[in-house]
């Protein structure tokens, strides 16, 4: 069998763990798959071993002495030298809270006690595998940014510069988002299929669905993408129908619905009495900026509720429009970070990135669209407390 390897190098393997035995049963299971394997007794320890021979994959052990598995895991991410190393958690307890809060802070996966060789195997080589990807994309993208780069130099020299770079920037990305789409679209497609005839309680089964839901995120990153190349390359065309405001917005809580139940967060919408029930306007359009709002809301909040409104525009009298926001409890938007949030392929602050992941581009498409339309957005946010972002869309 060949050794597992990232970027050429033999994978590295931490081991937190105060039970000698554990450590010694894990470290057998991984060594005779081709891991190397370094142990460490107790947080401390562990903590000074990543910071001065980062690993690939860390074990880690949930009870622990004087420094448990959080709060190592916790300081892990909170240093840039090791905030993207995988965690995975190893606990004999099976309790849901401790999964999601292990989740919360930056971890993994979770093996529990007493080991299945074939699991851990399976699970570590999940990840040794997302980490080599996330090493090979991140090449790739300095690469493509690179010969991006260069064709913007040499159109600087033929047209206008910022005109020219930004059209052949959006055609470039649109062809590899393309590209990327045509195959997962297949292992998203199989992946259901194999799903359909899985056992449901099986391990087999569970890898399938993080696989799927992986993809199927993915997928969402490169439609986001695709949108926005098409928007800058073509405009928007507006495709205005006759539709009933309350049972869209039902749908619209029902995209949102799957992530927001696994948080406990709540989901509802309120419409003003002076709203009609019917309207006319692109419900594409509208559903595409209330799904990228309410499933932004629903990333950043880890408890409390999701409020979408919906009342008249007011300062839209002779060209009507309608005032949507989408209100959060979650954890709010710095001041002076709050005017640059609609900049494009922006973040709050680069620590939400790390934390919650994402690359700006729901926020972006939703400005582009706005804008196209001629409606407005903006937002408000109290650090701590929650966000609210608004936004004006036209109606006939």
């Amino acid at each position: 069998m060949n050794k597992p390897e990232i970027e050429g190098l033999k994978t590295k393997i931490l081991i937190v763990d105060d039970t000698i035995h554990n450590l010694q049963l894990l470290t057998a299971i991984l060594n005779q798959r081709g891991y190397s394997v370094i142990g460490a007794p107790d947080g401390s320890t562990a903590l000074m071993i990543a910071q001065n021979e980062p690993p690939d994959l860390i074990l880690l052990d949930i009870l622990m002495p004087e420094m448990d598995g959080f709060e190592v895991c916790e300081r892990l991410k909170s240093d840039v030298k090791t905030e993207s190393i995988p965690v995975i958690f190893i606990s004999s307890l099976d309790d849901i809270e401790d999964k999601i809060k292990g989740f919360s802070l930056g971890g993994a996966d979770y093996i529990t006690k007493p080991f299945q060789e074939e699991e851990v195997f399976a699970r570590v080589n999940t990840h040794v595998t997302l980490r080599r990807m996330q090493k090979r994309l991140e090449e790739q993208n300095d690469e493509l940014e690179r010969r991006v780069q260069e064709r913007t130099n040499e159109l600087l020299k033929a047209k206008n510069a910022a005109e020219v770079a930004s059209l052949a920037k959006s055609e470039f990305i649109a062809n590899i988002s393309h590209e990327f789409r045509t195959p997962l679209n297949s292992v998203i497609g199989f992946t259901s299929i194999l799903m359909e005839n899985a056992n449901k309680s099986s391990t087999e089964y569970k890898y399938l669905n993080f696989i799927n839901i992986s993809g199927m995120e993915l997928l969402k990153i490169i439609d986001n993408l695709i949108e926005l190349s098409r928007i800058e390359s073509e405009g928007i065309q507006l495709n205005k129908k006759l539709f009933e405001l309350s049972p869209f917005l039902n749908y619209a809580i029902e995209n949102i619905y799957n992530l927001s139940v696994i948080k406990g967060l709540k989901v509802r919408y309120e419409i003003d009495k002076s709203v009609p029930d019917t309207i006319i306007a692109d419900s594409e359009l509208l559903l595409t900026i209330l799904d990228q709002l309410g499933k932004n809301a629903v990333k950043f909040t880890e408890k409390g509720e999701i409020i979408i409104s919906v009342c008249k525009a007011l300062e839209y009298e002779r060209s009507p429009a309608l005032h949507f926001s989408v209100r959060d409890t979650g954890v709010g938007i710095p001041e002076d970070r709050l005017k640059n949030i609609f900049m494009d392929f922006t973040q709050a602050d680069g620590s939400y990135t790390r934390k919650y992941g994402g690359l700006g581009l729901g926020l972006t498409l939703v400005r582009r669209i706005i804008s196209h339309i001629g409606g407005c957005v903006w937002a408000e946010s109290i650090e701590g407390k929650g966000s609210t972002f608004h936004f004006t869309f036209p109606i006939e």
